[in-house]
């Protein structure tokens, strides 16, 4: 009859095993652990960043897509470039991002100028009015056609938060997706805003079912 060679471990081998098991089950976890803590860090702070941490905005609009560049913010001032289809370029500084409540940023032809008006962009304060609940008063704008002559009126009007949204966007070429607020106007037109205080970007403006305009991409330096 063969004789059987396999040895019996001992239990302080079978100890041993076990605690190496254990051991390499703990590293597993750990390291688990440590790579969702990353990517969670990493996302937070992808989508959390300033308007001062931004460097290009790339719309695409019903009137012609326009770009934004060497976007600058020194305390309540913004300053960048523009390049629009069909009106050129420019530069704009905006003078109060933080309390202004003038919305009505139209861009003419190859103008710079320095405004009160914080498109594309709403104010801190405004957005924090929309994030309570609140009617935000604000400046917006209205385009009247006075026989073929163009003229562009501001006017008082309320600004007031409709729901909260996700906004498919591009951040450095990678598709993400950000949380927004929707906002409607007095004309029954919404908006969708990043919910980010630091940086809260008009993502997109709709009137009846239709898309004026839509931020694709955003970059940062």
């Amino acid at each position: 009859m063969p004789k059987n060679n396999k040895k019996n471990s001992s239990p302080k081998e079978i100890e041993l095993s076990e605690r190496n098991v254990i051991l390499i089950g703990l590293v597993i976890i750990v390291a688990f652990a440590l790579i969702f803590y990353l990517s969670t860090q990493f996302l937070e702070k992808e989508e959390n960043f300033g308007i001062g941490d931004t460097s290009e905005i790339f719309i695409q609009a019903k009137n012609g897509n326009i770009s934004f560049s060497n976007i600058e913010k020194q305390g309540s001032q913004v300053s960048f470039n523009w390049n629009s289809e069909g009106l050129g370029n420019g530069s704009r500084t905006i003078s109060n991002i933080e309390n202004s409540r003038d919305v009505a940023g139209v861009y003419e032809i190859n103008e710079s100028i320095e405004t009160n008006a914080t498109n594309p962009w709403l104010s801190r304060a405004v957005f924090k009015e929309l994030k309570e609940g609140k009617n935000a008063t604000v400046w917006r704008l209205s385009v009247q056609n006075y026989s073929g002559l163009v003229a562009f009126i501001k006017y008082n009007g309320t600004l007031l938060k409709i729901g909260d949204g996700k906004f498919s966007i591009k951040i450095n070429g990678i598709s993400k997706q950000l949380s927004s607020i929707l906002i409607q106007n007095d004309n029954m037109e919404v908006s969708e805003v990043w919910d980010n205080e630091d940086n809260p970007l008009i993502l997109a403006s709709y009137s009846k079912n239709e898309t004026r305009s839509r931020i694709m991409e955003i970059k940062t330096k």
